[in-house]
């Protein structure tokens, strides 16, 4: 014996839904609650990422990009945050070790 068809989860509408328990109408689309930094950071993206991670830690050779000290723990820092639309391109990066990126961030997030 089947199921009777339930009604679709979006508040307030009568239309049977289908198996995702919304109606064809109400359905989410696949990328439509996600942020430009999480779409741009899957497939090709992130690929880009990489190189302009790899090609900033070159440049850096083992320095801070700011203090200019030492560090084995330095993070890549996004002049123009990506989820604010910046490139995924070396020239928007720079890396800088742990207190001078906190310092960057706050910063960059003044001027947001």
């Amino acid at each position: 014996m089947s199921r009777a068809p339930s009604i679709c989860s979006q508040p307030g509408c009568p239309e049977d839904a289908t198996g995702s328990g919304r109606c064809a109408e109400h359905q989410r689309r696949a990328w439509a609650n996600r942020s430009p930094s999480s779409i741009a950071l899957n497939g090709a993206g992130r690929a880009a990422h990489r190189r302009a991670r790899r090609a900033a830690a070159r440049r850096a050779a083992g320095r801070c990009e700011e203090c200019g000290e030492p560090s084995d723990d330095l993070q890549l820092h996004h002049h123009h945050p990506i989820s604010q639309g910046g490139a995924i391109v070396q020239p928007n990066g720079r890396m800088l070790c742990t207190a001078c990126h906190l310092v960057a961030d706050r910063d960059t997030g003044a001027r947001r």
